[in-house]
């Protein structure tokens, strides 16, 4: 049998890395540490500071009831006080320092309408912190007042420097109500901000409350610099309803 010579396999030339790619991996390693070196001087300099993410969350939890509470502020017919036998109108009454109204969604008394106050309170050390307020209104008949005379005061905002608080909607009942059919120029002259609202005088409350906040140095960073209320629109039948439930104040 004719046998037949296979020669032997030569092993494969290795190659190495051209000039080209090493300078590309050159690039992509050297852009790694740089995110890398960002990354990390990031977090050192959240990690000096006075914020944990516990305190950050509970500062959230408590941001986000305060501002149901406030979204809560209703359509409520109240006379001016206990004793008055003049006609029952909405209760809401603002400047740019705060305001008051009646809410649906209160924090400490939850299950009847309360009363609450919202107002821009300086302290003795010429800081101004955002304050909330709630009030029983089974213990005391509701008063068109902002000042922070609760039991349990709740911060919105502390160490403040500038608030411009400024609420929108239409300038009467009657702006709203007799002329559905409008133009957009003759609309326009029916709605608008204002710096002071009284919903006796109006019929209503206003549809949007902004307030824009400037910190002074060493406020803490989640804090918000502009707030947005939407408040529940005017209707003619759930006046009727409240002016109805009320009649207990």
């Amino acid at each position: 049998m004719r046998s037949i010579y296979l020669p032997p396999k030569l092993p494969q030339q290795q190659q190495g890395f051209s000039l080209l790619e090493a300078l590309i991996a050159s690039t992509i390693f050297a852009a790694v540490l740089l995110i890398a070196s960002s990354a990390f001087k990031f977090f050192m300099s959240m990690g000096s500071r006075a914020v944990n993410s516990e305190q950050v969350m509970q500062a959230t939890m408590d941001s986000i009831k305060l501002r149901d509470a406030i979204k809560g502020l209703h359509h409520y017919y109240l006379r001016e006080n206990a004793i008055s036998l003049k006609e029952a109108r909405p209760f809401f009454w603002a400047n740019q320092d705060g305001f008051t109204g009646i809410t649906l969604n209160g924090i400490d008394f939850n299950n009847q309408p309360a009363r609450i106050s919202v107002t821009a309170l300086t302290k003795e050390n010429g800081i101004t912190d955002l304050i909330y307020c709630e009030y029983d209104n089974r213990q005391t008949f509701p008063k068109k007042s902002i000042a922070a005379e609760c039991d349990s005061p709740k911060v919105l905002a502390n160490n403040i420097k500038t608030i411009d608080i400024t609420y929108f909607g239409w300038t009467s009942l009657n702006a709203l109500y007799d002329n559905p059919v409008v133009s957009a120029i003759s609309m326009a002259n029916k709605k608008g901000w204002a710096k002071e609202w009284d919903g006796a005088k109006r019929g209503l409350l206003p549809q949007y409350i902004s307030i824009s906040i400037g910190y002074a140095e060493g406020g803490m960073p989640y804090q918000p610099t502009q707030l947005w209320f939407h408040l529940t629109d005017a209707d003619p039948l759930q006046f009727s309803v409240n002016a109805a439930s009320n009649k207990n104040y």
